[in-house]
């Protein structure tokens, strides 16, 4: 159990740092356990309130859900700072590259060139090209500095320059060819990359409206239908008997699952 605490600390800390928001793992998961009491709690007295109908098991059960799907906003904010840092590193990543080049070229070496960029370049790579100066002058070696610095940005574009840059120093050749390589390729794939978000946001659009848009247009216009013909709501055994509970359940549940697998789709497309 200490083990699987350890972990899940672990783990987190690794998501905090990766999202770079000011936050620290023990304020974190307080949130996380207040969100999840809060959730259980709410959704149990709401539940007495508006359905006392309903058996106290499945009360249990539907607050259990919600109690487990209440911490993960958190997660999925931070995994969305997370997509939002490296986007804004990519940007700027090939004339952070151009620069090292530049310098290379002009005879300073490549560890005064990453002192450069901690100094000259643009945010967010000039803070983290700083942690890989610091780090290496503490003693680290340039390959763990190096990995330290993808660890910490998972970007894809990130981990092939720092792939290249570490073979090319192994097997030797000019690194600074290699560096204005690297910046013409990330530019061409951010280019690339870019044109198909064009592309596919009519796609993305569609998905959208889809998982959401449809099935809510749908419940609206049925529910201002029946009025008109003098009846209830159709929609009202959905909130006043345990079956149309489940049924709201189960209608979260395949909403939240079709938008995250589109997701998905769409970002296999992009990528």
């Amino acid at each position: 159990r200490f083990l699987s605490r350890r972990r899940f600390a672990q783990w987190l800390e690794g998501e905090i740092k990766r999202a770079h928001v000011n936050w620290d793992v023990g304020s974190t998961f307080a949130v996380l356990l207040l969100l999840a009491i809060s959730g259980f709690s709410l959704t149990a007295i709401l539940l007495s309130l508006l359905a006392p109908e309903i058996s106290p098991l499945w009360r249990v059960v539907i607050a259990l859900f919600v109690a487990l799907l209440s911490p993960s906003t958190v997660i999925i904010w931070l995994r969305y700072k997370q997509r939002q840092f490296i986007r804004r590193v990519e940007m700027v990543l090939p004339d952070t590259l151009a620069l090292m080049a530049n310098a290379l070229r002009s005879g300073m070496s490549f560890q005064q060139a990453i002192e450069l960029v901690a100094m000259e370049g643009l945010p967010p790579l000039r803070e983290e090209f700083a942690i890989v100066s610091r780090t290496i002058a503490l003693g680290a070696s340039l390959e763990e500095a190096l990995q330290g610095l993808v660890e910490r940005v998972p970007s894809t574009e990130l981990e092939l320059v720092v792939t290249a840059v570490l073979v090319q120093r192994e097997v030797g050749g000019s690194l600074a060819r290699l560096l204005d390589i690297a910046a013409s390729t990330v530019r061409e794939r951010l280019r690339l990359r870019q044109e198909i978000r064009a592309e596919t946001s009519l796609t993305r659009g569609s998905a959208f409206a889809l998982a959401f848009g449809l099935p809510i247009l749908v419940f609206v216009f049925a529910n201002f239908a029946t009025p008109v013909t003098g009846s209830e709501p159709w929609s009202a055994p959905m909130f006043t008997t345990s079956t149309g509970l489940k049924a709201w359940v189960a209608i979260i549940v395949l909403e939240i699952s079709g938008w995250f697998w589109l997701r998905q789709v769409l970002e296999t497309l992009e990528g």
